[in-house]
């Protein structure tokens, strides 16, 4: 009688993990969608790693991605609590400058999509802070519309419109 050998397999978990870390190492997928999966399924943590800034760090830190990709993974860390500097060491290609640029864009509201991570801060600090909403596209239009027929801006439109619903107007 023979004896065949028995293969144990991991735990499920920790092959989708070990599967979604994989593909981004060697890109074979959709590096954007594969982040963002990582994300989504805290795909770390079956890993034994505490956090996304942890697994990264160990996995991917000698791995330099496009630009485009870098606020998903940096976002994701801040939203850890990491630091600037936490940030600069861990994601080849995000400098000091780059990381604190991309925290000021997180607070701000941009999203990962237009998050760019560059632009130095100025001696004195801007005036004002853009603020993003998501608008559909034709109600857009219909305000700008609107706006324009009174001789003003949609921006100053919804700037008043904020002071009024926060009880703020003069």
């Amino acid at each position: 009688m023979s004896r065949r050998k028995v293969i144990s397999t991991p735990d499920p978990a920790v092959a989708w993990a070990e599967k979604l870390w994989g593909e981004l190492r060697t890109g074979l997928f959709s590096v954007e969608k594969t982040i963002a999966q990582i994300i989504h399924d805290k795909a770390w943590e079956p890993l034994g790693y505490n956090s996304f800034t942890e697994a990264w760090s160990a996995k991917l830190a000698d791995i330099s991605i496009a630009s485009e990709l870098r606020a998903h993974v940096v976002y994701e860390m801040y939203r850890e609590g990491a630091t600037e500097e936490d940030v600069a060491r861990a994601v080849k290609g995000v400098g000091l400058d780059s990381a604190e640029a991309f925290k000021r864009e997180m607070e701000n509201g941009v999203p990962t999509s237009l998050a760019t991570g560059r632009g130095k801060p100025k001696t004195k600090p801007d005036e004002f802070i853009t603020v993003f909403v998501k608008v559909p596209r034709e109600q857009h239009r219909k305000w700008s519309r609107i706006a324009k027929r009174n001789g003003t801006t949609l921006p100053r439109i919804m700037f008043a419109a904020t002071e009024v619903e926060m009880g703020e107007q003069k």
